[in-house]
């Protein structure tokens, strides 16, 4: 996965993404919409070139560069 570059998440019953989601170096988009559950967000998502997650309406925690 050290080369992947897109993450299609959406539509899941995510409450927050893995531990692992920091080693994704080359990531550039990821797409977490419909995600309802979902109340952290990875400070490593506020790197990323393009991050959607319209639909994540529990988040409590935002993205801390």
């Amino acid at each position: 996965m050290g080369e992947l570059r897109t993450l299609e998440l959406r539509e899941n019953s995510l409450i927050e993404l893995p531990d692992w989601f920091d080693q994704l170096q080359c990531l550039r988009e990821v797409n977490l919409n419909d995600n309802r559950k979902l109340t952290h967000l990875h400070p490593h998502v506020a790197t990323l070139h393009k991050f959607t997650c319209t639909g994540c309406n529990s988040i409590t925690e935002p993205p801390s560069a």
